[in-house]
């Protein structure tokens, strides 16, 4: 069985997610390796007013929700490590103008 203890994340790392059309950015305040191998993340989230919306949202109108999370941790493959420098180049070489931030 493949291991799946190797996680780049450290504690501080600037991480991503995308769930539905709402993009999460936050960072790594603890990680956590579990029994069953995998590392769980513990995040705090930045300005998560429309993730939060829309979570409960979902969870009033019963929708089948799930956020990815266990005990409140996040499984490092359900994030994705940040490169801002990388979001930017990207904009600046795409026409910045064409891409819709909101």
């Amino acid at each position: 069985m493949k291991s799946h203890t190797i996680c780049a994340m450290k504690i501080d790392t600037l991480v991503s997610q995308v769930w539905g059309d709402t993009l999460r950015l936050g960072v790594v305040t603890n990680k956590v390796i579990k029994e069953n191998g995998w590392a769980y993340l513990d995040i705090k989230w930045f300005q998560d007013d429309a993730y939060e919306t829309a979570r409960s949202t979902a969870v009033e109108e019963k929708h089948d929700f799930n956020d990815k999370t266990v005990e409140g941790l996040y499984r490092v493959d359900h994030v994705k490590i940040f490169d801002a420098m990388k979001t930017l180049k990207f904009c600046f070489e795409n026409g910045i103008e064409t891409i819709s931030l909101d």
